[in-house]
């Protein structure tokens, strides 16, 4: 709105000059956009507005937003500015639109596997959803919450909509990349006696998982070290490396349980007892050699 002074002076018989106030408003250009399921028209706190759907004015709809119902329709906003200073607009929305549709909510829009292999993606927040290889393309690939791609050998995406047996939420990308394979990792096995704690070691500088077997997803721990307490059998443990959800090979590291030495041992055809220190041996030439013996009864591990 402007202002401006105006004088004026009036011809014979009378010579008056009148100043007065003149208001001039601006144009209003009215406008709608439809944006999460809601109409919004240019704002401003001193126009008027009045929503209709076809010829019909909607009661209470004079804000410069409206949330239209679910069968779509045209719709239309008059603002009014000023005595005489009117602007409309409309839209037509179809019985999509308004269905406040919302998009399927994913756990991750970027997702790394390994070369030559398939991803598995999930979505959430609706009964039934729409899987797409493009955002244009009306194919569709599935319609479960969980999508498992083809075998993927280059940088692909992929898109997923909620749908409700009528209409369609926009879709969401998801972004498939791949990463290399880690190499295998190298680890120490360990021998103890039967009933002691064995302990399996591996010296990569990388994140280290160990497995029950070679195909369990329990993952035991997440360390270098793995402790195998009280070990009464021998034993077979399976240790990974991972560069995100890309997994190396298993490697198999053994844990022996060791029972604890006998009374005494047989060579050929000499007995020998613990507590000897030597015995002499025969060889097949008839000569003798003299054998050395370090007993230790209280202690059974061996490398």
């Amino acid at each position: 709105m402007h202002h401006a002074r105006i004088r004026s002076t009036a011809t014979s018989p009378i010579n008056h000059s009148i100043t007065t106030t003149l208001e001039v408003y601006d144009d209003v250009k009215a406008s709608i956009t439809f944006r999460n399921d809601t109409l919004f028209s240019v704002y401003n706190p001193k126009y008027l507005y009045q929503w209709r759907k076809g010829f019909t004015v909607i009661p209470g709809a004079n804000a410069y937003y409206y949330v239209p119902d679910s069968s779509g329709g045209n719709y239309s906003v008059t603002i009014q500015y000023g005595c005489c200073n009117n602007s409309q607009a409309s839209i037509v929305l179809n019985s999509c639109a308004g269905a406040l549709m919302q998009q399927p909510q994913v756990a991750n829009n970027y997702v790394v596997i390994c070369d030559s292999s398939s991803a598995v993606l999930t979505a959430s927040g609706s009964t039934t959803y729409h899987w797409y290889n493009s955002d244009t393309s009306s194919v569709i690939l599935d319609t479960t919450n969980t999508y498992t791609t083809p075998l993927l050998t280059e940088r692909d995406t992929f898109y997923v909509a909620s749908y409700n047996g009528v209409c369609e939420s926009a879709r969401v990308p998801i972004y498939v990349s791949f990463t290399t394979r880690p190499n295998a990792v190298y680890a120490f096995g360990d021998s103890v006696c039967k009933g002691k704690d064995a302990i399996l070691l591996s010296t990569n500088a990388v994140a280290i998982h160990w497995f029950a077997d070679s195909s369990s997803t329990l993952e035991l721990k997440n360390a270098n070290a793995f402790l195998v307490p009280q070990l009464s059998a021998n034993d077979t443990f399976y240790v990974s490396a991972f560069n995100y959800q890309c997994e190396s090979k298993r490697t198999a590291v053994i844990a022996f349980a060791i029972d604890a030495p006998l009374a005494g041992v047989v060579l050929g055809d000499t007995a020998v007892s613990i507590g000897d220190t030597s015995v002499h041996l025969c060889s097949g030439s008839g000569k003798y050699h003299t054998m050395a013996f370090s007993w230790r009864t209280d202690y059974c591990k061996q490398r």
